[in-house]
């Protein structure tokens, strides 16, 4: 069995990069019923969130375990993994499984808002289709008058490195006159929280607590370490601490949200849409013995005032929470909103 462990923007402390039991010694049998145990068994021993979500682990146990059998066929299994997962609703959970060469994934099961963001619309009517793209195409940015600029970030991803933050530095030089700023996180996918951080740097104006962390470390469901802080400081040649007004919807999600949580600590920020997803979690990677790849939430992120927000979303300081179908009348009221706040 091939075994995976990957982190997603944070190092993880030792106790967990060690196997837990059922995975030390020789490779597992590939059978539907050790399958079944490894994944269960795994996430009893590192998910973060039972307590949070009031989910009886051993229960669903009782429930799905007996429904697999050395006769259950893949999607069989698949299906039963995916119910029992699905108690969780936990969007950083997920089951894929390559079904004749087509990877079929399992996600939290709910259907998802759509994005209020139609950056079509927004580079046509509020930067006159005088745009500019940058950092393998996360960064769209143009001027929406004289005295505000307007920045959209649509990932902090890290799979292809982190080189791309640094074209930031430019957009920020351009916009260093400028009275106010737009920073457009609505649908945001998430990614690497170091390059959350390396951004929110070149907006920062002086080091700051952005969030608490605790992590699944033990084998009781309420084992965790102690809080640890998170800060974000000034990186970069320049910071932009004017005034600046983040937009948000339900699709800010990940990092996008620890992004939101950072710039939430600076007292010239104000954010502006709806509530983000509420996915937060740190995350591992794992394989199972029959190559499926199944992904498990490890820690709690916190606010710096210690609110805990999986589940519902950081809220915004000024709710305009927009349609998709504000596009169709070729208006934005969020981003109105936010030229409204910065004049």
């Amino acid at each position: 069995m091939r075994f995976v462990t990957r982190t997603v923007g944070l190092v993880l402390l030792p106790a967990l990069l060690s196997c837990g039991k059922t995975l030390v010694g020789s490779d597992p049998a590939n059978t539907p019923q050790n399958n079944f145990q490894i994944l269960w068994e795994e996430f009893d021993r590192y998910y973060a969130l039972f307590e949070v979500k009031n989910v009886d682990w051993q229960a669903l146990y009782d429930l799905y375990a007996p429904q697999v059998t050395d006769g259950t066929d893949d999607h069989a299994l698949f299906d039963i993994m995916s119910s029992m997962l699905a108690h969780l609703d936990d969007g950083h959970v997920n089951l894929i499984a390559p079904f004749k060469g087509v990877n079929t994934r399992y996600t939290d099961g709910r259907s998802q808002p759509e994005s209020t963001l139609d950056l079509d619309l927004v580079k046509s009517k509020y930067l006159n289709s005088k745009f500019q793209t940058a950092g393998n195409g996360f960064f769209t940015s143009g001027q929406i008058s004289d005295a505000i600029g307007y920045l959209h970030i649509a990932s902090f991803s890290g799979r292809n490195g982190s080189a791309w933050v640094k074209t930031i530095d430019p957009i920020v030089n351009e916009f260093f006159d400028h009275s106010g700023l737009i920073i457009d996180a609505r649908k945001n996918s998430g990614g690497n929280a170091d390059n959350t951080d390396a951004i929110v740097g070149r907006f920062a104006d002086q080091k700051r607590v952005s969030s608490l962390l605790q992590t699944r470390n033990g084998p009781r469901h309420s084992d965790f370490t102690p809080i640890r802080e998170r800060y974000v400081e000034p990186i970069g040649n320049k910071q932009f601490t004017k005034s600046i007004v983040v937009i948000t919807d339900r699709q800010t999600v990940s990092a996008g949200e620890y992004f939101v949580l950072a710039m939430k600590r600076f007292p010239y920020v104000t954010i502006v849409g709806d509530v983000t997803a509420g996915h937060l979690s740190q995350i591992i990677y794992r394989e199972l013995p029959n190559g499926w790849a199944y992904q498990i939430s490890i820690g709690k992120w916190f606010s710096a005032d210690r609110v805990l927000y999986e589940g519902v979303g950081v809220p915004p300081d000024i709710r305009v929470a927009g349609s998709p179908s504000d596009a169709l009348m070729e208006e934005d009221p969020v981003i109105e909103k936010a030229i409204q706040l910065l004049r």
